[in-house]
């Protein structure tokens, strides 16, 4: 997962606070021990997505209260504009070469090879 363990372990601290929890509730409901709440919460280690689910509705939560959903859509945003921008410049290149090479693409449809 691409957040910041130490965000992400103090928003499971605060949900758990929330509900009046200490880490060995969670960890009973989460059929884990109360360490790896700990670990989780001081941001050494951080969960897998399947046991952020189970986070999340054990905590009475949405799994977007855990995730910061803006950072995923701007680093998306990020890689269509390179893909975009290499498209671009592939384009470019594919008509300069149909020009140097005399467009053999219009030659093939008049039958010529």
């Amino acid at each position: 997962m691409a957040l910041d363990k130490k965000m992400l372990g103090a928003k499971i601290k605060q949900a758990r606070d929330e509900r009046g929890w200490k880490q060995k509730h969670l960890a009973v409901a989460l059929h884990v021990e109360p360490v790896t709440v700990s670990r989780w919460e001081t941001g050494r280690h951080e969960p897998d997505l399947s046991k952020l689910e189970l986070i999340a509705d054990a905590l009475k939560q949405p799994i977007s209260y855990f995730v910061d959903v803006k950072e995923p859509r701007e680093e998306f945003a990020q890689i269509l504009a390179a893909v975009q921008e290499t498209q671009a410049e592939m384009l470019e290149e594919i008509q300069a070469l149909r020009k140097e090479l005399g467009n053999p693409a219009r030659a093939q449809r008049r039958g010529g090879k």
